[in-house]
């Protein structure tokens, strides 16, 4: 039943799910960091 649902979902939306996941890693990844380094300067609680 799951593999169905994404098989579905993978023939609809086809080869965009690729570029939309790599966004969202970056994305996720970015604002990790961004909030580590203002963790670690001492900027968040300012």
């Amino acid at each position: 039943m799951i593999g169905t649902a994404v098989e579905n979902v993978l023939g609809t939306v086809g080869p965009f799910i690729i570029p939309v996941v790599v966004f969202t890693v970056g994305l996720i990844g970015y604002l990790l960091l961004y909030g580590y380094y203002r963790w670690r300067d001492g900027d968040l609680w300012r």
